[in-house]
C-alpha cells in the first residue's frame, strides 16, 4: 500500500491535514542561537522544523540542518553580530555597518553568493524585490510589534526618506561592490539617501537556506520535508520511496484548511496579509497595512489576500516572486517576470493567487495546476476557481 505523509504547519499560511494510516516518524524543531550580546536569536526569525520518516537517519539529518542554517543565518544577519572563537564573525550586520565608510569587508563565500543571487531576482522581478528595502521595513515594523489592532501609518516624510534609501534594481551592484577574487564587499554611499541605506536579504533568505539545507539532506537518500516557518517549503521523496507529501493551505478568512494537493517532490513559498497586520480607519472605509510592502510606494498593497507559488525546486526563487507579485495586480507584468524565471533559471512556476470576493476568495491559478488541487478538501470559504489566462 502507497504510503500518504500528512503535517501539521500551525501558523502561517500552510495548516494541518488529518492523518493517514502511516504518519512521520520524526519532528524536530531548531532551536535559537546566541548572538555576541547573549541574546537568543530564531534561526531565520522564525520557526524552522524537520520532518522525516526513516527514524534511523533522523538525528544525523537534524544535525545537518541545524548546523546548514545555522551557518547561513549568522551570515544573513543585519541587525545582530556572532562570534567565533572569541572572534566577531563578519556579516550582513558588518556590511551594513560599512555604508558610506569605503572600506572594504572581508565576508564568507557564502555571503557573496546570496548578495549576487539577489541582485540577480531583483532585477529579474523589475526592482519589486529589492534587497535595499531594510530601512522601509524598519519603520513598519516598529507599527506591527505595537500590537494594535487599529494603528496609524508612519509620516509621509518617513515613508519618502525610506524610499529613497532603496537602490535602483539596475543599479545595486554600483553601490555594493564584490570583489570575488579578494572575496571583499564594499558599501558605496547612495546620493539620495540622506541617511543610510539597510540591506535585508529577508524577502528571499528562507528560501535560499532551506534550498542549500535540501541539497545537504538529500544525499541521506530518505525522505523529508523542512518547513521553514509555514512560508517556506521543500519536500523530498527519492525514487525509490513510496511517500507523497500532502500539503495544506490556510485560507485567510476563517483559518480553516482552504485547498490542499500532495507531491512528492515541491517547493513551495506563500505569502498572506492575515499575519503582521494592522487596520487603518481612512475616511469611510478600513484599510489592512501588512509587512509586505512595495518599494515603489513604500505601502503595503491590498490587491491579493494570499499568494502561493510551486515549483520543482529553487525555494529561493519563489520567495522573492511571492515578495514581489503581492505588489504587482496586472497579470501580465507578473507573466513577463515568470518567462524571465524560466529563461534564466530553467524552472517553471506554477501560481495560486487568493482576491477576496464577497464575503469569500477567489482562487486564480495556472491551468497547469488548475486539477492538481484534492477536491475533498476544498473549504466552503473558496467560491470561485479561475484560470489565469
Amino acid at each position: 500500500m502507497k504510503k500518504l505523509i500528512y503535517f501539521l504547519l500551525i501558523s502561517g499560511l500552510l495548516c494541518a491535514c488529518t492523518h493517514s494510516e502511516e504518519t512521520v516518524k520524526n519532528t524536530a524543531y531548531l532551536l535559537p542561537v546566541s548572538d555576541s550580546s547573549g541574546d537568543m536569536q530564531l534561526l531565520l526569525n522564525t520557526e524552522i522544523k524537520l520532518l522525516t520518516v526513516e527514524k534511523d537517519s533522523a538525528a544525523d539529518m537534524y544535525d545537518s540542518l541545524n548546523e546548514t542554517v545555522t551557518h547561513y543565518h549568522i551570515l544573513f544577519d543585519g541587525r545582530h553580530y556572532y562570534d567565533e572563537e572569541g572572534e566577531t564573525i563578519n556579516n550582513l550586520r558588518s556590511i551594513n555597518d560599512s555604508y558610506g565608510s569605503e572600506e572594504k569587508i572581508s565576508v564568507d563565500n557564502d555571503l557573496l553568493d546570496a548578495l549576487k543571487e539577489s541582485f540577480t531576482l531583483s532585477k529579474i522581478t523589475e526592482g519589486y524585490f529589492n534587497p535595499t528595502v531594510g530601512k522601509l521595513s524598519d519603520i513598519w515594523k516598529r507599527k506591527f510589534d505595537e500590537g494594535e489592532l487599529y494603528n496609524s501609518d508612519p509620516s509621509e516624510e518617513e515613508i519618502e526618506d525610506a524610499c529613497n534609501c532603496i537602490i535602483p534594481y539596475d543599479e545595486l551592484e554600483d553601490y555594493i561592490e564584490i570583489d570575488e577574487n579578494a572575496m571583499t564587499v564594499t558599501f558605496h554611499r547612495y546620493e539620495r539617501c540622506e541617511d543610510r541605506v539597510v540591506i535585508d536579504l529577508g524577502g528571499f533568505a528562507k528560501g535560499y537556506v532551506l534550498d542549500r539545507a535540501a541539497e545537504i539532506l538529500e544525499s541521506y537518500g530518505s525522505p523529508f520535508l523542512i518547513d521553514g516557518g509555514s512560508s517556506s517549503i521543500i519536500a523530498y521523496s527519492p525514487e525509490d520511496s513510496s511517500v507523497d507529501w500532502t500539503i495544506g493551505i490556510r485560507s485567510p478568512l476563517s483559518g480553516n484548511v482552504l485547498y490542499a494537493l500532495k507531491e512528492r517532490n515541491i517547493s513551495l513559498s506563500t505569502s498572506g496579509d492575515d499575519e503582521r497586520f494592522f487596520l487603518l480607519k481612512e475616511e469611510d472605509k478600513i484599510v489592512r497595512r501588512h509587512h509586505i510592502l512595495d518599494p515603489y510606494s513604500g505601502y503595503s498593497q491590498n490587491y491579493y489576500r494570499g499568494i502561493t507559488l510551486f515549483s520543482e525546486d529553487n525555494a529561493a526563487v519563489l520567495d522573492a516572486l511571492s515578495t514581489a507579485f503581492f505588489s504587482i495586480e496586472d497579470i501580465d507584468t507578473q507573466n513577463r517576470i515568470l518567462s524571465a524565471v524560466r529563461e534564466h533559471y530553467g524552472i517553471k512556476v506554477y501560481r495560486c493567487i487568493l482576491k477576496e470576493e464577497g464575503n469569500g476568495l477567489k482562487m486564480m491559478v495556472d491551468s497547469e495546476i488548475e486539477n492538481s488541487f484534492l477536491d475533498d478538501v476544498l473549504s466552503e470559504d473558496l467560491r470561485r476557481k479561475e484560470v489565469i489566462e
